[in-house]
């Protein structure tokens, strides 16, 4: 495994199994003993501060982009994540008549079956408030993957830019759920 890849995992793992109070409180982290506290765990306050300042100067894939510029993508698995203008593409041609499912139901569903790094979640949001939907009242997606490391970049960044998700871990094709 890649080490930046192993140095990701924790930390999406903290934040994305809801321990952001935890790495975004140095006072708590500084109390522990030196042995207690690695190198690795000093790092995720900067590190989410950085993804939340780039979340906010564009909703995009930020975590998908990265994830690939460093290639530390699992090859053995053949994993690639669509870049975020395709999914973009993708998303501005679905979302057409969404105004009217909005209308007729009051919300909209979406599943991902490999959401990666959420890419085309994210591409999703953005498509549905440019035609002026408020995606965080409309919207309800449910998507899955395979690599527990893509499961929490999805969940982070979804979180982040407030889009109603539930992000699973497991294997679409044989219909597992593994946490």
């Amino acid at each position: 495994m890649h080490p930046v890849r192993t140095y990701l995992a924790p930390w999406g793992k903290k934040v994305g199994t809801g321990s952001i109070k935890a790495i975004t409180r140095p006072v708590h982290i500084e109390s522990r003993s030196p042995a207690t506290v690695s190198e690795e765990f000093r790092q995720f306050p900067p590190l989410l501060g950085m993804l939340v300042e780039c979340l906010e100067q564009e909703q995009t894939d930020v975590l998908g982009r990265l994830y690939h510029r460093l290639e530390i993508h699992n090859e053995q698995t053949s994993q690639f994540f669509t870049p975020y203008p395709v999914c973009l593409a993708m998303a501005k041609m679905l979302v057409h008549d969404a105004k009217h499912l909005v209308e007729e139901k009051g919300f909209i569903r979406a599943q991902e079956p490999c959401v990666g790094s959420g890419a085309m979640v994210i591409a999703l949001a953005q498509a549905l408030r440019e035609e002026d939907i408020n995606y965080q009242q409309c919207l309800h997606v449910t998507a899955i993957d395979l690599d527990i490391v893509a499961v929490h970049m999805a969940y982070v960044q979804c979180t982040l830019l407030h889009i109603p998700a539930i992000i699973l871990h497991g294997d679409t094709l044989r219909g597992e759920v593994y946490s």
